[in-house]
């Protein structure tokens, strides 16, 4: 299962604001602002990924899926929320790289991805979505098989 901390964020947008969901450095700006003032004025993004992680954790919710291991990714870029998550769920933190693409820093958010953050894991993409997709798949077994 798949979660951006800024998911909410991004369906307020839309819904009050007209954002048409683009990825242009004004666009993310935008999102990036808007979840911080969620952040600040009531916590609303940890507070919904903490609702999300317990209705994972809830046995009626796991038991949607077929698999007998369950994986949530909820993506952050602020190393405040996923230092939070990590201490609040136990959660493993996970960098994913793309080399030759240059990094978007010209908003709060991005600026504060760092490679040079402690990561549990590291995940290189490199290639298609369906490369992503593959290496996704194979971090997760090695996941389980490491466990």
């Amino acid at each position: 299962m798949h979660y951006s901390y800024v998911s909410n964020s991004k369906e307020a947008a839309m819904e009050y604001f007209g954002w048409g969901g683009g990825k242009t450095e004004r666009d993310r700006k935008f999102l990036a602002d808007l979840n911080t003032l969620s952040s600040e004025y009531n916590d609303q993004p940890f507070k919904d990924v903490k609702s999300l992680v317990d209705d994972f954790l809830d046995n009626e919710q796991i038991s949607m899926f077929d698999d007998e291991y369950k994986f949530l990714f909820i993506d952050a870029r602020e190393i405040s929320a996923i230092d939070r998550m990590k201490q609040a769920f136990n959660a493993k933190t996970v960098f994913v790289i793309r080399n030759g693409v240059e990094a978007i820093r010209s908003n709060h958010a991005d600026a504060q991805t760092a490679k040079n953050y402690d990561y549990d894991y590291i995940v290189e993409n490199n290639g298609s979505f369906d490369d992503l997709r593959n290496r996704a798949r194979e971090f997760v077994e090695y996941v389980i098989r490491s466990s």
